[in-house]
């Protein structure tokens, strides 16, 4: 039977650092320039991962792993970045890090259906324009999180969970 275990969770973190919340853009730096690096990647990985599924219905292990560990830094850079956290995301994205947000991601399945993944272009057309959405609502969070934070030292929960909502899309 399939885990049961929430695929994004978020501790949250009330009180956070005045004085790296209020330098998060400079500190976030290095994270998001290996992010975008990473992306580059992706430009070439995501095709070739889409072809091989539908040629032959399965996830090249090494290209799922990549994309995997892709998705879980981008969390860790994003929940950095947009004040989820005050703890650097480091250099990994690695399942087993032990950082405040984690998304977990299963193994690929034994077989796809090629006819669902020639279409997943299309079909994903809705899922990215409530991607961008969710985006648009973490960043509003992340600007009300950085004032509360500065002046008091504190993230409402109530931005927590606005935050929340923003990443975990």
């Amino acid at each position: 039977s399939p885990s049961r275990q929430p695929l994004f969770e978020m501790d949250y973190q009330e009180r956070q650092s005045r004085l790296t919340t209020f330098f998060r853009l400079i500190t976030a730096i290095l994270g998001l320039l290996l992010l975008s690096l990473w992306s580059i990647a992706l430009w070439v990985t995501v095709p070739v991962a889409w072809f091989a599924l539908l040629f032959t219905g399965r996830y090249p292990g090494g290209l799922h792993d990549f994309h995997a560990s892709f998705a879980r830094y981008a969390t860790y850079v994003y929940s950095y970045l947009y004040l989820a956290t005050d703890r650097w995301p480091g250099f990994s994205g690695a399942a087993e890090a032990d950082y405040p947000v984690h998304l977990r991601i299963g193994e690929p399945l034994p077989e796809y259906n090629r006819m669902k993944v020639l279409f997943r272009l299309i079909v994903g057309i809705p899922v990215f324009l409530i991607a961008y959405a969710m985006n648009i609502v973490a960043q509003i969070a992340a600007v009300i999180a950085w004032c509360a934070i500065v002046i008091t030292g504190k993230e409402p929960e109530g931005i927590y969970q606005m935050l929340r909502l923003g990443l975990s899309y």
